[in-house]
């Protein structure tokens, strides 16, 4: 099945499946991982039957599926051209397809059908006292022998392989099997005498096998049928002598050929964005602003700036943030879907009610800017002011006023909900991810109030705390890695990945790692089985 992305951060890519059955949601054991807003953790399916109909089901999500703008219950059949609705990620159906595609699914980009060993991680200088690790080949040359393969195998994850009585090479060379010796010779010998002759024909006198005159009788006929044979068989050991050549440079470490690049990602231009609102009431002054840098190179993390200025509280709170690319591919999707950029620009208000609201959105060569009065906003900025807000929240900031004692029951239900998933970390790996989220929001609460009550710094030691036991988990795990990778237990190295995934956030360089490291091996595996 060949799929589309209509909207979001990936639209107009395609990607292609060759499983009967495809699971979708926000989870990481999806085989398409949809990280939008609104989808639900197992979001749908979609399932191939016995007669080669495609249908899509809904699992009992929130948001419900929608099939060409009409939402469905139970199991509907899909064609080309239909187009789901999940979340608020719309995919477009675009073929059925019998035939294994050239290009398998990335949630996360893969940039070759080969791990090496820094890319699963396994040469590692730092570990103790462990060897280094493994590179896999996804897929072995299938003109080799078990024994060449074998060899190859080992060569290209850097482990000695047994010693063999005969080499690989010697085996798969000789066309005609263990007993080739005597024929090889044969051939030899018959080719010194003349026995094979590709020009054999009217002009010329081919010698027979014993060394003397061909038979001077031979018929035209048996002369050209003579010719074709010879032919074919130099065409033969023509192909047998490249097959060969290819196995030796394929058993050689370091000599397996490079794969062909695939064709990169156009660089999308970086982004500024500079928001600010402020609220001006008979009894108080509140201002928020946000500055948003999206550079356009993704090895280099996002900043936000937030400020809040609240004279009635007597807050003046000021802080940057990096931020993962994950995140900001989502703040971007919700930006460019508003339409913002082809807004025009409203009507200038007289009464603004106290509520001032400034806009400036850069992306190279576009610019725009708003600078809007009252309560009421048009359609697009209330939608990016929707997305501000969301983003904000995400660090525990807020774009409205709030009094003192809003600001304290917010912290105070974060930090319980954290100590809850703090007390019951053993249970499931995630909970210690989430309770340190919640840690971290309450900080960020509470450092807002000059000075900062006491649940602050109580939040900040369960914060460390909880910190530096996900990071020894996380070495613990960086050792049983490398130890799998060694001894090359390939299902249980997946195992460590998908823990890896469950300790760190989603917009984390070690998730994305480990995602990516993951999506190679399960390439890998996917590929022994066929």
């Amino acid at each position: 099945m060949k799929i589309s992305f209509v909207n979001g951060s990936r639209s107009g890519d395609t990607v292609e499946f060759s499983v009967p059955e495809i699971t979708i949601g926000r989870e990481d054991d999806n085989i398409l991982r949809l990280p939008s807003e609104g989808v639900s953790r197992y979001h749908a399916r979609l399932h191939q039957n016995a007669a080669g109909v495609w249908s899509v089901i809904d699992r009992g999500s929130t948001n419900g599926v929608k099939r060409n703008g009409v939402r469905i219950f139970g199991e509907r059949e899909i064609f080309p051209g239909d187009e789901l609705t999940i979340g608020e990620q719309v995919i477009r159906i675009e073929s059925f397809s019998n035939e294994p595609p050239k290009v398998i699914f990335n949630p996360i980009p893969s940039h070759t059908a080969v791990i090496s060993p820094e890319e699963l991680g396994v040469e590692a200088s730092d570990a103790p006292e462990v060897a280094p690790g493994v590179a896999i080949e996804s897929i072995a040359p299938r003109n080799i022998s078990p024994k060449s393969k074998l060899k190859s195998t080992a060569s290209t994850l850097d482990i000695e392989p047994e010693p063999e009585s005969k080499s690989a090479t010697e085996s798969d060379a000789s066309p005609m099997g263990e007993n080739s010796a005597e024929p090889a010779g044969a051939i030899a010998q018959a080719l010194r005498s003349g026995a094979f002759n590709l020009f054999g024909g009217k002009g010329g006198v081919p010698p027979n096998h014993s060394g003397g005159a061909a038979d001077s009788n031979m018929t035209p006929e048996a002369d050209r049928k003579r010719g074709i044979s010879n032919l074919t068989f130099y065409t033969i050991l023509g192909c047998l002598v490249v097959v060969v050549i290819v196995a030796c440079l394929r058993g050689i470490p370091g000599m397996t050929p490079a794969p062909a690049p695939e064709p990169q990602e156009k660089a999308r231009p970086g982004l500024t964005m500079e928001y600010s609102k402020k609220i001006i009431s008979d009894d108080n002054i509140f201002r928020f602003a946000l500055v948003l840098e999206i550079p356009g190179d993704r090895e280099k993390p996002g900043r936000a700036e937030f400020t809040i200025d609240d004279i009635g509280s007597l807050r003046c709170f000021r802080k940057e943030f990096e931020i993962g690319h994950e995140t900001l591919d989502l703040l971007r999707g919700k930006i460019d879907a508003s339409g913002i950029w082809t807004m025009k620009a409203p009507d200038a208000l007289r009464d603004s009610g106290g509520t001032y609201r400034s806009l400036v959105l850069a992306e190279e060569p576009r610019v725009v800017r708003f600078e809007v009065g009252g309560k009421y906003l048009p359609p697009e900025l209330e939608k990016v002011e929707t997305a501000v807000t969301d983003f904000a929240e995400t660090y525990g900031l807020q774009t409205i006023s709030l009094t003192p004692d809003e600001l304290l029951s917010l912290a105070r239900n974060a930090f319980g909900k954290a100590e809850d998933l703090y007390d019951n970390r053993e249970a499931k790996l995630s909970n210690l991810r989430d309770a340190i989220i919640r840690y971290q929001l309450v900080v960020n609460y509470l450092e807002q109030f000059s000075p900062p009550p006491p649940m602050w710094d109580r939040a900040r030691k369960k914060l460390k705390e909880a910190e530096e036991l996900r990071r020894r988990k996380l070495d613990a795990l960086e050792l049983e890695r490398v130890r799998l990778g060694n001894i090359r237990d390939l299902h249980q190295m997946r195992q460590v990945f998908l823990q890896v995934m469950e300790l760190m956030p989603a917009d984390s360089k070690e998730f994305d790692t480990a995602r990516q490291r993951l999506f190679k091996l399960d390439q890998h595996l996917g590929d022994k089985k066929r």
